[in-house]
């Protein structure tokens, strides 16, 4: 019934914030829901607080943090627990917050997406910066491919995003 209820509240939080024939068709798609699970909107609305926790790597917390305090200021978050402390207690996460089940919902799906879109983008970034830096390597060894259309995007994106990169400048020390 719960893996419903987070469903219903996923739905519940598109019909609310979502866009246009988004936010219709989600209210749609919810109301079809509900009456097919005999769920009412006061089982989706609950605002029972409890811990919920989430599996957050270094290179991603900025971003979990970000959208955390983005949804909601004031929820609790605790973290990062140590791989001791997780056996000791059989923790499932190494961060962990405190929040209804909608805030929640909300604080996942937003740290879904934008995780989703920071990788990529990451991963333009990285691009741009090596070959700012002249350290990119090419790895069809001089050998020239017929692009896609995406692959031409993508080349566009990284040196239009090169032109905004500090570039330094390596000096090797001679003794």
């Amino acid at each position: 019934m719960e893996k419903y209820i987070l469903l219903g509240k996923k739905l519940k939080a598109l019909a609310d914030k979502g866009e246009d024939g988004e936010r219709e068709n989600a209210k749609n798609m919810l109301d079809n829901f509900m009456k097919k699970y005999d769920i009412t909107i006061e089982d989706i609305e609950g605002d029972t607080v409890q811990d919920y926790l989430f599996n957050i790597s270094d290179f991603h917390f900025q971003l979990w943090y970000q959208v955390v305090r983005g949804v909601d200021p004031s929820v609790k978050a605790y973290g990062p627990f140590t791989n001791k402390c997780k056996i000791k207690y059989g923790i499932r996460g190494n961060y962990m917050l405190t929040s209804t089940t909608a805030t929640y919902v909300e604080i996942k799906s937003k740290y879904e997406f934008y995780k989703r879109l920071f990788d990529k983008e990451y991963k333009i970034f990285r691009t741009a910066f090596f070959m700012a830096n002249d350290l990119l390597l090419d790895p069809a060894n001089g050998e020239r491919k017929q692009l896609t259309l995406k692959e031409i995007e993508y080349e566009l994106r990284v040196r239009e995003m090169t032109k905004g990169i500090k570039t330094g400048i390596y000096r090797k020390c001679l003794k």
